[in-house]
């Protein structure tokens, strides 16, 4: 029996070098806040409704500051787009609070192109940057809005030459 003792105290001797468990971690669910989901929900809104091409749910998320900052027919532009290119989808990524309370995110605007070259087109990395109002509402405070009626703007358009 001593040999078995000593082997024991010989092993827990060799774990004082092992490593410190890892700390527990929080679950997902309670990393984000309420003022983060509300504000996630209320940009995934607007995005549906620029999906959808519904300009009256988009305006109807839009900050007092955006809707002053740009005429009408350029914000119906950045809403409901052009016959060509169609709104295709989106993609929302995790979003950041900025220093003044708003909520910022990154955004993936997809267009399809068709004609010639039915082919999908990404567009660059954007952000949709949200802002309580004064009812305490999420508002879309900052979103792509096209300069002209071409397209949307710093869209990049990577269509192949066309054949002579």
């Amino acid at each position: 029996m001593p040999v078995v003792v000593l082997a024991l105290l010989v092993g827990l001797a060799g774990c004082e070098d092992a490593p410190p468990p890892a700390p527990e971690t929080q679950p997902a669910e309670t990393r984000y806040n309420d003022s983060y989901i509300g504000a996630l929900a209320a940009a995934n809104g607007f995005c549906h409704a620029w999906l959808q091409r519904d300009e009256t749910a988009g305006r109807a998320l839009l900050s007092l500051r955006m809707i002053r900052r740009y005429p009408d027919e350029l914000l119906r532009d950045a809403i409901v787009g052009q016959a060509n290119p169609r709104h295709a989808a989106y993609e929302i990524f995790k979003g950041q609070r900025l220093p003044d309370g708003r909520y910022a995110f990154d955004v993936r605007l997809f267009f399809r192109y068709t004609g010639g070259h039915a082919d999908l087109i990404e567009s660059p990395l954007t952000q949709v940057v949200m802002a309580r109002d004064e009812a305490n509402a999420w508002r879309v405070d900052e979103f792509p809005v096209p300069e002209t009626h071409d397209r949307p703007r710093g869209m990049k358009l990577d269509l192949p030459p066309r054949a002579p």
